[in-house]
């Protein structure tokens, strides 16, 4: 399954010419509704909601032009676009909640999308170290947007369904704090690449497809791709050794665009 809808920085001079809009099959409705004294979707306990980030806003700031727009579901076929401002929000989670989830982004700001990559590892030139980055906490960040867009209501989100009971037992981790085993919910992180420059500018709609009868659900933000098994039975050894938290050592994997089939479908029309 491919994704056809992507937002990018138009200035970057990055191949558009190829480019197509399908239009979105809408399982899910829109909502821009501020909801007061409801249900907290992570805590179940009955506050005032905030506008709570799917993606977080950081992640939508490399899109950003001069005058703070980014490009929103462009059309290159028809040369049609709209501008954005602001990154998707949804009313889901109390100010509690909300915090909670804003110490884990601000980490994985700070520890890895604000600065540059280290150079790979000796001999490599695909993986990058990451030794001042805690595994625990980049895998409860990516955690945290998976279940964020499963249950959002936004067409953005919209092939992003976890059901009820990967829903509920990822919830219960997140507002436990505790993290699922790796079989359940295996995360691996790719450093996204484009002719010899990271790819930081550029947003698409998360999609799944499967791997070897396993679920995998895969976003692209801020320069990186993450691909998230979500499993009942036990990963193959050969994808699990590439995981987040697999080894002591925070280990991130170049990827080139030509290399990711599901990008490259879309990216070059193929």
């Amino acid at each position: 399954m491919a994704s056809s809808l992507y937002w990018y920085r138009q200035d970057r001079g990055w191949p558009t010419n190829s480019w197509s809009l399908s239009a979105l099959t809408r399982r899910k409705l829109r909502m821009n509704v501020r909801l007061e004294n409801m249900t907290c979707r992570l805590c179940k306990q009955q506050h005032d909601l905030c506008d709570s980030h799917i993606i977080p806003e950081f992640c939508y700031k490399p899109l950003y032009d001069e005058n703070h727009h980014f490009i929103n579901m462009f059309d290159v076929r028809n040369e049609r676009y709209n501008l954005g401002q602001k990154g998707f929000k949804e009313t889901l989670l109390c100010r509690n909640c909300e915090t909670l989830f804003n110490r884990y982004e601000e980490y994985c700001c700070r520890r890895l999308f604000k600065k540059d990559l280290p150079s790979p590892r000796q001999g490599t030139q695909r993986f990058f170290d990451l030794p001042n980055v805690d595994s625990t906490k980049l895998r409860y960040f990516l955690l945290s947007i998976l279940w964020r867009a499963s249950e959002s209501n936004q067409a953005m989100f919209t092939n992003v369904h976890l059901g009820p009971k990967h829903s509920e037992r990822l919830r219960s981790h997140l507002l436990r704090e505790a993290l699922p085993s790796q079989d359940t919910y295996g995360l691996m992180v790719l450093a996204l690449h484009f002719e010899e420059k990271p790819m930081i500018d550029i947003i698409m709609q998360p999609t799944f497809c499967r791997i070897e009868g396993h679920r995998v659900y895969y976003f692209v933000f801020t320069g990186i791709v993450f691909l998230c098994f979500t499993s009942s039975h036990q990963v193959p050894l050969l994808w699990k050794r590439w995981f987040i938290g697999s080894t002591p050592q925070t280990t991130i994997y170049r990827a080139d665009l030509p290399e990711l089939k599901f990008l490259s479908k879309i990216w070059f029309n193929e």
